[in-house]
């Protein structure tokens, strides 16, 4: 998880079922994150999600990106349930 010090980090697993990819990083106050889920399987994503920020999955309002659902915040992050994809997700903080 984003802290003070660390500015980004990234992970490739290979699974059997093909590469799980997290690449994130800070940008000012807000949060871009890669992620790749492979074929035939689904991921719940959890981030840290400041109140009153967006939060955009390639490009669009969450709610509305294909292939996420149950979109919800919780406890200072936003969970949702997301199927095998290539999915850009941006933490943008309000202004």
């Amino acid at each position: 998880e984003p802290g003070e010090r660390i500015q980004g980090a990234e992970i490739t697993i290979e699974s059997l079922y093909g590469t799980i990819l997290c690449r994130w990083r800070k940008q000012g106050e807000g949060l871009s994150v890669e992620t790749r889920i492979p074929p035939n399987t689904s991921a719940v994503v959890r981030l840290p999600c400041p109140v009153g920020a967006k939060v955009r999955v390639n490009g669009v309002d969450a709610r509305e990106a294909d292939g996420v659902s149950d979109v919800h915040r919780q406890d200072g992050r936003v969970l949702f349930d997301a199927v095998a994809g290539h999915y850009q997700i941006d933490i943008v903080p309000a202004s």
